[in-house]
């Protein structure tokens, strides 16, 4: 496996892994019809690229992207962090936050990263040292809202 940063050509790709990954890995955790909803957009938008080439970082094996997530060096905001579910528990994610955290130390714009876990992942952020904040609400623009959970995690205790 190997990480490298996304290109604007990897965002396809990248949003297919992000809906295969909220259909499953988030069934049994939302009601099936907010995850059709949170997925039913059929193509990447021309912001999601631009997030993608500016943002975001890729794992990926023989050639197929298997993993993803992104960190913004301006707030510390973890984000989009997704494994295919075909590859889950197999330490793709914990080796995609390493190296969020690794840039965000190296950028050191930011002392705190933060980041807003679906209900499954809360207990994986929680195992990478991510404390949780609060009970949230995401609200899509596209009319629906997902419960989720705030959480930090302090880089100086790195």
């Amino acid at each position: 496996m190997n990480i490298r940063k996304a290109l604007a050509s990897d965002a396809q790709a990248i949003f297919d892994l992000r809906n295969r990954s909220i259909r499953c890995l988030c069934k049994g955790f939302y009601q099936d019809d907010l995850l059709f909803r949170w997925t039913e957009e059929v193509g990447p938008s021309s912001e999601f690229v631009e997030f993608v080439s500016h943002l975001m970082y890729v794992a990926e094996s023989s050639d197929r992207v298997i993993g993803c997530g992104a960190v913004s060096l301006l707030d510390g905001k973890v984000d989009a962090v997704f494994v295919d579910p075909d590859h889950a528990g197999n330490g793709i994610g914990r080796k995609v936050m390493q190296l969020l955290e690794e840039i965000a130390v190296e950028g050191g714009s930011t002392k705190t990263l933060h980041l807003e876990a679906t209900l499954n992942a809360t207990p994986f952020y929680a195992k990478l040292g991510f404390s949780v904040d609060s009970a949230s609400l995401y609200i899509s623009p596209r009319g629906f809202s997902l419960e989720c959970i705030k959480m930090s995690k302090n880089l100086h205790n790195r």
